[in-house]
């Protein structure tokens, strides 16, 4: 009996080997590290952010990173766009997909994850507790942490945040005083009477005093919490989002008109310090903020009071990954201090040429002890002391973070069709629109 089972027991070990060494059959090939990077550039910074985050992935296969990696840049646009996206979504579901994706939603509203936090909860994504455990970069507990939530579900964190934005106006603190607050509403704001409520609300109009602003939309900015992911349901009627539209139309109507009213001279930004760093002087030019103004800065409440924020830039790693060290290595060192500091690649393909398309993750950056770069990184920025703690109160009042998904994109493009229809530029009925934009929108979130 026992030289039958030492028998047996060597046959297995033959048919072990020779399993291993047949082609094909044996542990499966783990190849290069794979990277998938959504940036919304144009066709001439393609070779730029190529270089500059080569450089990272050489600079990490120095520490232990990936020796082997595969760059896959999406196109921005067109039949190559879509044509990418639909191979990236059949791997994504097969599993086989890139390992690393790191995203910057732009303006594009076909998307690599069409929904990220439904992503995650549908198991394609990493779960990143223990590997952020064993970070070398990131100080975690210096990011924004209402901000960096957003990407956790009630199993651990599954997206990384990587920058985000908010609607904000910014007043020379000698003209005007505000202390932002979580309780303040923008149906509050929107039924005020007074000019400086009215004026921080509306960024299509405003005062012949308003120096410059980035007339972005701002409907989705002021809704709070868009969707609730586990039900798959909108967050939002669609009587409050003709509520919102109608108020900017009117608030944009009487500033053509001459008839919105007289303020302090003020700037809106989407994001950013209030000031522009290539310009000098907010009393002389058209578009400026002098970077030593003490100034006050209101930002654009929501429905649930206080601010809400909108994640623009963002990194996940698959759940089939099978370079997941290698993989987080990357994603750690893109969101450590020096990186959100000083190297190109996050600042201006993340962050946006120097926060000004979207703030960096950590709390300390735009102080004058933790300048920032502008996107070539030789010059470096910061705000005062006494305006970065009114930027922090700002922050602090964030009270709901969306991801630039599908239901994002999709109240964003409703304005613009919105604000066409009512200017005339093309025929249409815009409560219609409004019905039919949450209507869609509802049926997506459901079929995704």
């Amino acid at each position: 009996m026992k030289n039958i089972t030492r028998t047996l027991a060597a046959l297995l070990t033959l048919a072990l080997i020779m399993a291993l060494c047949l082609p094909g059959c044996g542990p499966k090939d783990k190849g290069p590290l794979r990277i998938c990077l959504d940036l919304d550039i144009r066709d001439t910074m393609v070779n730029q952010a190529t270089h500059d985050f080569e450089k990272i992935l050489e600079t990490l296969a120095e520490s232990g990173g990936a020796q082997e990696f595969e760059i896959e840049l999406v196109p921005p646009e067109g039949e190559e766009r879509m044509g990418a996206l639909t191979r990236l979504h059949t791997e994504i579901m097969s599993g086989d997909g890139p390992d690393l994706f790191i995203i910057n939603s732009g303006w594009q509203d076909d998307l690599v994850f069409p929904y990220p936090e439904k992503a995650a909860r549908n198991g394609l994504l990493l779960n990143l507790d223990k590997l952020m455990e064993k970070s070398q970069y990131t100080d975690w507990d210096q990011q924004v942490q209402t901000v960096l939530n957003a990407g956790k579900t009630e199993k651990g964190q599954y997206i990384i945040p990587l920058s985000y934005q908010f609607n904000m106006s910014c007043f020379l603190k000698e003209d005007v005083t505000h202390t932002p607050s979580t309780d303040i509403t923008w149906e509050q704001m929107a039924a005020s009477e007074d000019i400086i409520d009215l004026a921080s609300i509306s960024f299509d109009g405003g005062s012949p005093q308003k120096k410059h602003s980035t007339v972005d939309r701002t409907v989705h900015n002021t809704l709070g919490k868009l969707a609730d992911y586990d039900k798959e349901e909108l967050l939002f009627t669609a009587d409050e989002v003709r509520a919102r539209i109608h108020k900017n139309l009117e608030l944009m109507d009487l500033s053509d008109n001459g008839e919105f009213g007289d303020t302090p001279t003020y700037y809106q930004a989407l994001v950013g310090p209030g000031f522009n760093t290539h310009v000098s002087s907010f009393h002389i030019q058209a578009d400026t903020i002098k970077e030593d103004v003490p100034l006050t800065y209101i930002p654009l409440y929501s429905k649930t009071g206080g601010v809400t924020a909108a994640v623009r830039s963002y990194a996940a790693i698959s759940a089939g990954s099978r370079h997941k060290e290698e993989a987080f290595l990357v994603l750690d060192y893109l969101l450590g201090l020096e990186s959100q500091q000083f190297v190109s690649f996050y600042n201006q393909f993340l962050a946006g040429a120097g926060t000004f398309l979207g703030f960096p993750m950590d709390s300390r950056l735009m102080s004058e002890e933790y300048p920032v770069s502008l996107a070539g990184g030789a010059e470096k920025w910061s705000l005062t002391n006494e305006n970065f703690q009114g930027l922090c109160a700002v922050r602090d009042a964030i009270t709901a973070v969306n991801f630039f998904d599908t239901v994002t994109f999709g109240l964003y493009n409703l304005e613009s069709d919105c604000l066409d229809v009512h200017t005339g530029y093309t025929e249409g009925d815009v409560d219609a629109l409004i019905d039919e934009a949450c209507r869609v929108l509802a049926m997506s979130l459901k079929e995704s």
